[in-house]
């Protein structure tokens, strides 16, 4: 492991090896008191994990770390199959960290992208879990990025096919995990891939992404743009139309007033992101009798007819 400083003028300052262990870096971030490196199938330094998150000072010096349990906040061990692969790290007001990364939750063929929240010493605090769309295929996690009204964009594609992942998901978070906005770029057709490799939101409010598109199988070409309201589709999240209680239970009852909403799909997942429920809403009012399911977190997501999510979250079960 090899931190660089270089002057303004490009010229080196100073350097400082780390030259235990194998080490594959992933993103490094500024703290308050140096530097968070976020590491992925690394052995070594720090604790013993898959995935960790270490602690550096001003100088390179190694001050700490933990390694990322797996989703449901239970200490990394060899062959758990909820460990998350991790992508992009971020820090958050409280001292603590935001991951972005994804996992296989086996049997299923699937890759299943998720956010993690930490608090300083390590503590899994909460998760988001990406629903996928498809039961084939893999959705990949493509990065985090903090913007400078204090939250949070959450890039991921999608699997809508299983040989072409084929919708990219742009999620703007706050640091309590909770969805402010949603932007869905769909391909312009099935014969070419969009893959997004970094992507920020402009002064203006508009989406800027940078990755490659070009026909599956073939070398893709650069591609830049910038997306509105006018080629984007945008979802604002105001006040949920959809009530669910009670929360925690044993059971729970959805409601709501908008009779466009009959013929949308209720799917709840567990923690590891298995199906429990998958059901059509066609009244303003739906009981979901939980009793046989195991005590714990599920996520719930409610989409209408067109597909286009309503509203997601999660529940307890008692």
């Amino acid at each position: 492991l090899v931190f660089q400083r270089y002057s303004g003028s490009g010229d080196p300052v100073n350097i400082r090896i780390h030259e235990n262990g194998r080490f594959y870096p992933q993103q490094i971030i500024e703290s308050e008191d140096g530097f968070l490196v976020l590491f992925s199938i690394a052995d070594g330094l720090g604790p013993e994990g898959v995935s960790k998150v270490l602690r550096f000072d001003q100088e390179f010096n190694y001050t700490g770390g933990f390694a990322l349990p797996d989703v449901n906040g239970n200490p990394p061990e060899a062959g758990q199959d909820s460990i998350p692969f991790v992508k992009g790290l971020a820090a958050i007001s409280s001292g603590g960290v935001l991951v972005s990364g994804e996992y296989n939750p086996h049997p299923a063929n699937i890759w299943i992208p998720l956010l993690m929240k930490f608090d300083q010493n390590g503590y899994l605090l909460d998760t988001l879990l990406c629903l996928p769309r498809s039961t084939s295929g893999r959705s990949m996690t493509e990065g985090l990025k903090p913007l400078a009204d204090g939250t949070f964009l959450w890039v991921y594609e999608e699997a809508k096919y299983a040989s072409l992942p084929s919708v990219n998901q742009f999620v703007k978070v706050g640091d309590d995990l909770n969805v402010l906005s949603r932007i869905v770029l769909d391909e312009t057709d099935e014969n070419n891939h969009v893959q997004i490799l970094d992507a920020t939101i402009a002064l203006d409010g508009d989406l800027i992404v940078a990755g490659s598109k070009g026909p599956v199988g073939v070398r893709p070409q650069a591609y830049v743009a910038k997306i509105n309201g006018m080629t984007g589709v945008v979802q604002r999240l105001g006040p949920p139309n959809i009530t669910l209680y009670p929360n925690p239970g044993k059971e729970f009852t959805l409601q709501w007033n908008d009779p466009t909403l009959a013929g949308s799909t209720l799917q709840v997942c567990d923690a590891q992101g298995r199906n429990v429920q998958r059901m059509t809403l066609r009244t303003d009012q739906t009981a979901v009798d939980a009793t046989a399911w195991s005590t714990g977190l599920y996520h719930y997501r409610i989409t209408d007819r067109a597909g286009k999510i309503v509203q997601q979250g999660k529940w307890m079960r008692e």
